[in-house]
């Protein structure tokens, strides 16, 4: 993930940071990937213009037993 989704992230400009949280659970280990962005266009720049669709990898089969199809976007009301 750091090699693909990690990378995408900070190579696309207006990207402000990316985060990879994890959290082992039972015997399975969950992922969330957080990232801040400075618009929407940036966003769309990313992961196009259905950016609300989730942005696979060819190699994320090999490891992923569910995913989520979705993406969810916030605005950043103080910080």
């Amino acid at each position: 993930m750091r090699r693909t989704g990690v990378a995408g992230y900070v190579s696309t400009p207006g990207n402000r940071g990316a985060w990879m949280l994890r959290r082992d659970v039972d015997d399975r280990t969950e992922f969330v990937m957080f990232t801040l962005w400075d618009s929407l266009e940036a966003v769309k720049a990313f992961a196009g213009d259905d950016y609300e669709r989730a942005v696979f990898y060819p190699e994320d089969d090999r490891y992923l037993i569910e995913r989520d199809r979705t993406s969810s976007h916030y605005e950043v009301e103080e910080g």
